[in-house]
Order: structure tokens, then C-alpha cells, then sequence
């Protein structure tokens, strides 16, 4: 999982950086928006393409391929925001992986980790409905 970190100008927020096939991207998502680096830090983008806004608090980056990372948002109001996102090429685009039929009982995300038993196998941890257990094509969610 991602390290919190500390900007004066920015606020707080989570970042992490793929350990093998991108070394010098680092992915932060802070209250505002989410951005990446591809040069290690040096230079920095706002990533959005389908994000909501801000309250990323989340980053995990698929240890097999850095071009997989997904995100927890935990931003919310009503049917607007919140949830898990994924992107497969690096953070040009994203989408939800649980959409509006199969939402999760809490959009609010807080924690997003892989199953060390079964890479297909995303743990999310909300903000107030506890932990669950969705397969990455988001099929069915259990508790």
C-alpha cells in the first residue's frame, strides 16, 4: 500500500511507486486530484481522464505490471464520487470497477490491497462498512 506523505501546499495524500517495471513512476492522490510522475519525481501531471474529483486516498499499483494501478477515492455526495478506479495504461484513462449496478455498500474507499494468495483479488477497506472482497472485473462482491 502507499506511504502518506506530507505538502505544505498541497495537503496530505498517499503515493506509491511500482517496485520492477516502472521504477520512476510515482503515482499521489491527495484531497484535490491525483498525479503522476514518470521521471522519478522530477515533473508532475494531473492524471484525470474519467476520475472524480478529488480525496484519492488510496494507491495500489500491480507489482507484475506498473501499467495496472488502481485508486480508492473516498470522496462522496449522494450517487457522485467515491469508489474504486483502474487503469491498465499507466493513468491515461480510468474506470470504475464497480459500477453503478454493483456498487459497494460504502463508496467511501480507504484501503485498497491485493490478495497475497490470488492477484485477481482486490481487498477494499471503506470508510464505515468494513472490508471487502471484489475479483478485479467486479462479478460479485462479498464482505
Amino acid at each position: 500500500m502507499g506511504t502518506s506523505i506530507r505538502d505544505s501546499q498541497r495537503g496530505s495524500g498517499k503515493y506509491d511507486r511500482p517496485r520492477r517495471t516502472r521504477p520512476n513512476n510515482i503515482y499521489v492522490g491527495t484531497k484535490q486530484s491525483f498525479y503522476l510522475s514518470r521521471d522519478g519525481g522530477v515533473s508532475w501531471t494531473r492524471r484525470g481522464g474519467n476520475l472524480p474529483f478529488g480525496d484519492f486516498t488510496s494507491v495500489l499499483i500491480n507489482p507484475r505490471n506498473g501499467e495496472e494501478v488502481f485508486v480508492g477515492n473516498a470522496y462522496q455526495t449522494g450517487e457522485i464520487g467515491g469508489g474504486v478506479y483502474r487503469t491498465i495504461n499507466g493513468g491515461q484513462t480510468w474506470a470504475r470497477i464497480d459500477p453503478k449496478e454493483n456498487r459497494l455498500p460504502s463508496q467511501r474507499i480507504w484501503a485498497l490491497a491485493f490478495d497475497s494468495r490470488d492477484q485477481n483479488t482486490l481487498f477494499v477497506g471503506s470508510h464505515s462498512a468494513g472490508v471487502y472482497v471484489v475479483p478485479r472485473g467486479l462479478q460479485r462482491v462479498s464482505r
